[in-house]
């Protein structure tokens, strides 16, 4: 990811649980969404962690423009892209939902009047 001009902050509690997805799916993922959110013209990333009893949810939530209403229901289509002319072929986040599906995990776009929001909830380590 190209995160020179795009400022990642981090809200983190002191102890985080271990989860039950593979490092390299985490970082597939958190990258997918750090490079949307800098392409689609963010400058700032709050990545944010919270435990739940038996679930992990991280939230990344960026100062861009947010998703379009008519766009919010397709994000996870695969090849749906706003930027098909770019060089876009919309696949990251259909993959990094079909990745993190696959060991339990969601990912989700959360409505806001701000930005773009996503959500990744993942299963604790056994």
């Amino acid at each position: 990811v190209r995160s020179s001009r795009l400022a990642i902050s981090a809200t983190f509690e002191d102890e985080t649980p271990k989860v039950g997805v593979p490092a390299s799916t985490i970082e597939m993922v958190v990258s997918t969404l750090l490079e949307n959110s800098r392409q689609a013209g963010a400058t700032a990333v709050n990545i944010s962690a919270a435990a739940l009893p038996d679930r992990l949810v991280v939230t990344l939530a960026d100062n861009g423009p947010g998703v379009a209403p008519a766009d919010a229901g397709r994000v996870f289509e695969p090849f749906f892209t706003t930027r098909r002319g770019e060089g876009g072929a919309g696949l990251g986040l259909s993959i990094a939902r079909a990745l993190l599906a696959a060991n339990d995990a969601t990912l989700d776009l959360l409505p806001t009047t701000e930005g773009a929001v996503f959500e990744v909830v993942m299963p604790l380590a056994e």
